[in-house]
């Protein structure tokens, strides 16, 4: 099933926002949050170039306060100031932009950010949706159609989800050495007549690499090695 299909898909997730067409507008904090998942900080509007505003959510463009993660101008990876990487924000189940720097790749998640969509479409897969020991499922980083004259600097299209939203496997047991684990349920994006949809794919167990995240000098960051792509911090 995918994003406007009719299934409990109706808040927005049709569109991550900025890669179809130009972002403006910010998710204002002024409903004071009240009980819609999908109003205040990090929510804005996207403009397609057919016309449409899609409501989606991109925290790094439409965070609080206008502060963009690294302080700099766009969505892309910078520092905090403090020589700490801060990451492109992104949330359970939405897929994100990372562009690449210098440093590989950054990424920061939220785990209390799953999206309203992503979480109804997982709880009728699986059942009620309990964020239990935290960890997260990496199972693709795909290239987007950019800088194809130098592959190391190609923006990735990163997801994430909780570990145990995707397979049985207790975290305690997933093997910390270069292995693969079966998932059953996965997220991706799929772009289709120029708007892109969010994908939830269920009854068709997929094999994924396993990497051990390893602390960095910072706290909270951990970096990931994966064969064949360009490192990665997540915080």
């Amino acid at each position: 099933m995918s994003g406007g299909d009719g299934i409990g898909h109706n808040s927005g997730a049709h569109s991550t926002g900025g890669v179809n067409g130009s972002s403006s507008g910010r998710g204002g904090s002024s409903s004071g949050g009240g009980n819609n998942p999908n109003s205040g900080p990090g929510w804005g509007t996207t403009h397609t170039p057919d016309g449409h505003d899609i409501h989606n959510y991109n925290p790094g463009e439409f965070g609080g306060g206008g502060h963009k993660p690294g302080g700099n101008s766009g969505n892309h990876s910078g520092g905090t100031g403090d020589g700490q990487p801060s990451g492109a924000a992104m949330a359970f189940g939405f897929p994100a932009l990372v562009p690449a720097g210098a440093g590989g790749l950054a990424v920061t998640v939220s785990g209390d950010a799953l999206a309203a969509a992503i979480a109804d479409v997982l709880a009728v897969l699986k059942g009620p949706f309990k964020f239990g020991v935290w960890g997260i499922a990496l199972y693709g980083i795909l290239p987007t159609e950019i800088a194809k004259d130098d592959p190391r600097m190609m923006s990735k299209i990163v997801t994430s989800l909780p570990a145990d939203a995707v397979t049985e496997s207790p975290v305690s047991s997933l093997p910390l050495g270069q292995a693969t684990i079966s998932v059953t349920k996965r997220v991706t994006d799929v772009v289709k007549d120029e708007r892109q949809h969010i994908a939830v794919v269920a009854g068709v167990p997929a094999s994924i690499p396993v990497v051990d995240a390893k602390p960095t000098t910072h706290p909270g960051v951990f970096s990931v090695s994966v064969p064949g792509l360009p490192d990665l911090q997540v915080s």
